[in-house]
């Protein structure tokens, strides 16, 4: 397996008009990316209906059939990462449930979050949900959870979650069985930490040079990315835009970040590093430190979910191109 960056050109996923793309996870294992992500269907007269799907790829270009992960009337949607679970040592997933009443298409007040299970990252187990009430803070009046994100930091394990269009953040020092506010009285990002005063969702954390580095997706027209340095997960003190390239085939700009380190897949010790060099990879050239899947917000905008995956790359985490075979138009 060799990554050209050169062959990659994106929209890297796109099944619209009948299929959004949206929210990517990814996890690596065995020489492939899986990539989940949310799917929305919008066939249906009446009502959309959103899943989560997953895809595998070796190169970004040549990409497995879709896979329905996690279906059924709860919309479970929107995977915040993939990763090791603390306690059973398997694949865990986070998501949320996004429910909506009859011709609606934005999730109510019964969103909550949830982690599953997996031993070979196709087939999971039934979602657990991480706190039946919702949240439960004091910033504002709403019990609705979306957008899940998990850290693992030593034994304790941190669950960001957009409410409200703030940041909360869970808590759990028990293996994620059970979880409280570890902020009840205000977020870990609002609308007053934002240059623009925006509201935001799709939080991703990267652990990079001893700091936690913040990801968000400001809900900004058109759409942006934004990021947060930091020792401590839940104080941010200053928020800048990243410096991302246009994107003619998504006009309302990118969103939804899902970061992977090639270092780290690649470096010594590491599991994944053995597979890559088995599949060829470490011998490759040119690669970048930093690969980003996100989604881009694109035409028409019926409903607002309307999208498809991106990939872009960095050597900073900070300043983003397209791959070199983007398209223009």
């Amino acid at each position: 397996m060799t990554i050209s960056m050169d062959a990659i050109s994106n929209p890297i996923l796109n099944d619209m008009p009948e299929f959004a793309i949206r929210d990517p996870a990814v996890a690596f294992r065995g020489g492939r990316f899986y990539v989940y992500y949310t799917y929305v269907d919008f066939r249906r007269e009446g009502n959309i209906y959103i899943s989560t799907h997953m895809r595998t790829t070796e190169d970004f270009v040549t990409w497995s059939r879709t896979h329905e992960v996690f279906g059924g009337p709860n919309h479970y949607s929107s995977p915040g990462n993939v990763f090791r679970h603390p306690v059973s040592g398997k694949w865990a997933i986070c998501i949320q449930s996004y429910p909506f009443g009859p011709g609606k298409g934005m999730g109510d007040e019964r969103c909550r979050l949830f982690v599953a299970e997996s031993d070979d990252l196709v087939t999971w187990s039934a979602p657990r949900v991480l706190v039946e009430a919702g949240a439960q803070h004091t910033y504002n009046d709403s019990v609705r959870q979306i957008d899940p994100y998990i850290v693992l930091d030593g034994d304790r394990a941190w669950c960001y979650y957009k409410t409200e269009g703030e940041l909360g953040v869970l808590v759990s020092d028990d293996g994620l069985e059970t979880w409280t506010e570890a902020l009840p009285d205000r977020p870990a990002i609002g609308r007053a930490h934002m240059p623009t005063g925006e509201t935001v969702e799709n939080p991703y954390v990267v652990r990079h040079d001893g700091k936690w580095w913040l990801f968000v997706s400001p809900c900004s027209a058109p759409r942006k990315i934004a990021y947060a340095v930091s020792d401590s997960l839940t104080d941010w003190p200053k928020v800048e835009y990243l410096d991302f390239p246009d994107l003619p085939w998504a006009p309302h700009g990118p969103t939804a970040p899902a970061i992977v380190d090639l270092h780290e897949i690649r470096g010594a010790g590491n599991p994944a590093s053995l597979e890559l060099r088995r599949a060829g990879l470490a011998d490759s050239t040119g690669l970048p430190r930093w690969l980003m899947l996100f989604h881009g917000d694109c035409e028409p905008r019926n409903t607002g979910h309307e999208a498809a995956l991106g990939l872009a790359v960095s050597d900073d985490l900070v300043n983003w191109t397209e791959p070199g075979g983007a398209k223009t138009a």
